[in-house]
């Protein structure tokens, strides 16, 4: 038995409040705190000997839940091979995982009732009026009442082989899961259905028409080996793993986000560029031929390909397509005319596989699928290759390099594309009249640096240590995608597939992570008004005052550098020494500017009434120690 089948998708709306408890004990005034008490002692005295009841434990809850007006009455796991005939008002009752056969009268406004793996062979006739869920799954149930309650919406009664279905079903139902019955076909199920679940049956064939609302659909490990042509348009869940489907129907729902089709026996596949691109389509242990095979390699890679994720491990062990071919697809098909003879004598050259390699994996990057520019420019550039030996037996030579670490080292240059789209935005005035987003940007910025800085000196610990493998593209993405949430990096891809060969520790993390919080709170305004990018916008929103800091510079430079530089040279004993002047100089200009820059920055913020941009972001008490 799948246990999968029996807990999965139990949310509940929320539970009713408090005043239907409180009327469904006023139903029951007849009945004392008392009365109760002496009911369920009495029924804890008739226990089975040697069936290991936990009685006294249920009843004990039973009057924690009286004395609390509590909503749940949990009695699961306790062993009972029954229960009292009157419980106390609850909106939830938990009796799963014991042994009983039969149910008392349940409290009327039951809203939830789990009694998954117990013994029953029947439900009462007449059931809460209210009742909202029921969980019966894995008992010896023979037939369900004829009428549920019409409130009923969710309904699990899987693992029960001998089940017979009401004729009618409940009005509001939405989700049925009927896997494990021993089914040959499915009962007539409600329009209202959403969600069908009928996994571990031995059905083999489905209706022509399912419920139009039907938004999920599992029906794995049956002996289907078609299924109808006319799926519910609104299908967004498919799963029919483990049946003997040997084809797919021509027309699957555009709605679809996942299909799950593996260990079945198609060789052949419908048109997949009709479904949506967020589709995943999961193929696994089909006899996919293998021009399927092939076809289905070319849509992987090509980048102009708009269809479903295609997730197979018989594809992913194909070894790459030949060098001219994964070439093809980047260029249009005059390009592929003019250039198939010459790709394919350059596949003979070294390294050629190497790099055909690479460009079968950058044609499944983010760069390649987000940014339609991208595979211009790589067009651009085989072109350029096809027409230079010199410029190819370079680029295959590093390709030759970048290969065994590909996959971070485009993690690494997406990285760094999107920094470039941030100063963009900003050098455009995107942010011009959105301060505290411009602020955010400037901040990350300043934290890439910082981070570029320690992963720098890392990789130079490392290389003095004469730690070997060390690679300069792990130690900095380390350091990016490992902080990315602590420093708020959202500009930095949250996945690496190769942290544990960049030698970079916890404990370095949580040194760089103190460091970068420290420094920002100590030098991010003098780094900002440095900013070139804050400069220009500070051009823009403030021209006045940006060209009144201009003339102080100007000013500065002629009447206050030349004496500092002097003064300073003279008390040092080196006047006319080059060095000293081009020195000295760099660094009294560089304070003298740097000044003049920050004091714009504080007159500016504060004229917009922003100057808390500046304020400390990281609390000192809760950096890292």
């Amino acid at each position: 038995m799948n246990l999968s089948n029996i807990t999965s998708h139990m949310s509940m709306p929320n539970i009713g409040p408090d005043h239907e408890i409180h009327a469904d004990r006023a139903a029951a005034t007849t009945l004392t705190s008392a009365d109760y008490h002496a009911i369920w002692e009495k029924w804890a005295s008739e226990a089975i000997p040697g069936a290991n009841e936990q009685r006294d434990q249920a009843v004990a809850r039973m009057k924690e839940c009286l004395e609390n007006n509590a909503d749940r009455l949990n009695l699961h796991n306790l062993d009972l091979t029954s229960l009292p005939d009157t419980l106390p008002p609850c909106n939830e009752l938990e009796i799963s995982n014991n042994n009983i056969t039969e149910l008392p009268t349940l409290p009327n406004n039951l809203q939830r009732l789990m009694a998954i793996c117990n013994q029953l062979r029947t439900l009462p006739d007449t059931l809460p009026e209210h009742l909202l869920s029921l969980y019966v799954a894995s008992n010896k149930l023979e037939r369900l009442p004829e009428n549920l309650p019409e409130s009923l919406y969710r309904l699990n009664v899987c693992d029960n082989p001998s089940l017979q279905f009401p004729n009618n079903w409940p009005s509001n139902l939405m989700y049925l899961n009927i896997a494990d019955c021993e089914l040959t076909e499915l009962p007539t199920l409600p329009n209202t259905l959403t969600e069908l679940s009928a996994d571990f049956n031995q059905l083999r064939t489905l209706p022509d028409t399912l419920p139009i609302s039907l938004l999920r659909l599992s029906v794995t490990s049956n002996q289907l080996t078609q299924l109808p042509e006319t799926l519910p348009a609104s299908l967004s869940f498919l799963m029919v793993l483990g049946n003997s489907l040997t084809a797919l129907p021509e027309n699957l729902p555009s709605s679809l986000s996942c299909i799950g089709a593996e260990y079945n026996q198609f060789s052949q596949l419908p048109d997949l560029a009709r479904l949506p691109q967020n589709c995943e389509f999961l193929l696994e242990g089909n006899p996919l031929s293998a021009s399927t095979l092939l076809a289905l390699q070319h849509l992987r890679t090509n980048p102009y390909y708009q269809g479903p994720q295609i997730i197979c491990r018989e594809l992913d062990d194909l070894p790459p397509a030949s060098l001219s071919n994964i070439v093809a697809i980047w260029l249009v098909p005059e390009q592929q005319n003019t250039l198939a003879g010459d790709w394919a004598n350059i596949e003979t050259e070294a390294n050629s596989a190497a790099f055909s390699v690479f460009l079968h994996r950058l044609a499944t990057t983010k760069n390649t699928e987000n940014i339609p520019e991208f595979k211009q420019q790589i067009a651009a550039w085989l072109l350029q290759l096809a027409g230079s030996p010199t410029l190819r037996e370079q680029t295959f030579l590093i390709a030759q390099e970048a290969s065994a670490t590909c996959e971070d080292r485009i993690t690494l240059t997406y990285n760094d594309m999107q920094k470039a789209v941030m100063l963009h935005e900003v050098e455009k005035g995107q942010y011009d009249t959105q301060l505290p987003e411009l602020m955010a940007r400037g901040r990350e910025m300043f934290r890439l640096e910082q981070l570029e800085n320690i992963a720098r000196e890392k990789v130079k610990i490392l290389k003095t240590l004469n730690v070997h493998s060390v690679d300069d593209i792990e130690v900095y993405l380390a350091y990016q995608v490992k902080l990315r949430e602590s420093l708020e990096l959202f500009s930095v891809s949250k996945e690496m597939r190769f942290f544990g060969v960049s030698h970079v520790t916890e404990d370095d993390l949580l040194s760089a992570e103190k460091r970068v919080k420290t420094t920002e709170n100590h030098d991010f305004p003098r780094w900002l008004s440095q900013w070139s990018p804050w400069k220009s916008v500070v051009q823009r929103i403030d021209p006045e005052s940006y060209a009144a800091a201009v003339e102080k510079q100007y000013h500065a430079l002629e009447n206050i550098y030349p004496d500092k530089l002097a003064a300073e040279l003279a008390a040092n004993g080196m006047t006319g020494d080059v060095d000293a002047n081009r020195i000295v100089g760099k660094r009294i200009n560089d304070e003298l500017m740097g000044e003049i820059d920050i004091a714009l920055t504080h007159e500016v913020l504060s004229a917009k009434g922003a100057s808390s941009l500046l304020d400390k972001l990281w609390m000192e008490s809760l950096i890292s120690p």
